[in-house]
């Protein structure tokens, strides 16, 4: 973490440092730690650096210099981007909900470079931790719904690798030339796409993986309704040869055996069921008698 040279001390903050710090400052702003007016109040950078061992332990982060200087850094960088959204000249420019990237014509970023040359550095750039910062320096002034919780840090955290190329600075420390490197625009960059598409991908599974949820409970639903409906065809269809073979022995005309074959011949056809129990009881013998002479 620490690489020394001769006469420096330089510290290079990682993402993850960066996220534990802006979460660790929004515990201490809902604690009443860190006020709008005075920022810090006294022992706020020790709690600071207390949570931050708790969160990042052996990291090797120092209350002095390493937080005072990175919180210098982040606080200059907020007021920059603030300053570009809100203030007087702000007219032009505004903030793409999915990208986080602030938006504006060339030549309304061209006019304001002119006379803030160090907002260059925001020009298509993801502006990531806005609004949190807005929070926790006291410009409450977060625009629209795009507040990330300490939780949206940590997922997009994991779905993010350490930008290589993240701008640094040197902070002097002391009089011994001490300097802690510090990447002061690393807290506003975002890998925007691979989040909307990891983010497309879930909302894809979930989907699939309802439907399918879905598919299991109708089938499910659907082979019990058929082994209920066919119980019930089964009970019906015992009752009704029941009930055949009590008619059929009403009808005296017929030899136990000539009783015997219509009760097979008729409760075997659902067809030839129907046809039984519609011909008129005077009519049966008759029937029953054609059906066995031309079955």
């Amino acid at each position: 973490m620490a690489n020394r040279g001769p006469g420096r001390n330089k510290f290079k903050w990682t993402k993850e440092q960066d996220v534990k710090l802006i979460e660790t400052l929004q515990e201490l702003r809902n604690e009443g730690e860190i006020r709008p007016d005075t920022y810090l109040k006294a022992g706020s950078l020790t709690k600071i650096h207390e949570k931050l061992e708790q969160k990042l332990p052996g990291s090797g982060i120092q209350k002095k210099p390493h937080i005072e200087s990175r919180m210098r850094v982040l606080r200059e960088n907020f007021n920059i981007v603030h300053d570009l959204l809100t203030g007087p000249n702000c007219s032009g420019f505004g903030r793409d909900p999915e990208t986080k990237m602030v938006t504006a014509e060339d030549a309304v970023w061209d006019a304001y470079l002119t006379s803030h040359p160090e907002a260059k550095k925001f020009r298509d750039v993801p502006i990531k931790y806005y609004d949190e910062l807005s929070m926790i320096f006291g410009k409450d002034r977060a625009i629209g719904n795009l507040a990330e919780t300490p939780a949206d840090v940590v997922e997009e955290l994991e779905n993010q690798e350490v930008n290589d190329t993240m701008e640094t600075s040197q902070i002097p420390v002391n009089a011994s030339s001490n300097d802690s490197q510090l990447p002061p625009n690393s807290v506003f960059d975002s890998d925007v796409t691979s989040r909307r598409q990891k983010r497309k991908r879930d909302d894809a599974t979930i989907f699939v993986e309802g439907v399918q949820s879905a598919a299991r409970i109708i089938a499910s639903e659907i082979r019990e309704s058929s082994c209920r409906l066919s119980r019930a065809l089964g009970e019906e269809a015992n009752e009704n040869k029941k009930i055949i073979y009590n008619e059929l022995k009403k009808l005296f005309g017929l030899t136990m055996t000539e009783r015997h074959r219509a009760h097979f011949l008729i409760g075997c056809d659902s067809s030839k069921v129907s046809l039984f129990f519609s011909v008129p009881d005077e009519e049966r013998e008759i029937w029953v008698k054609s059906l066995l002479e031309f079955a």
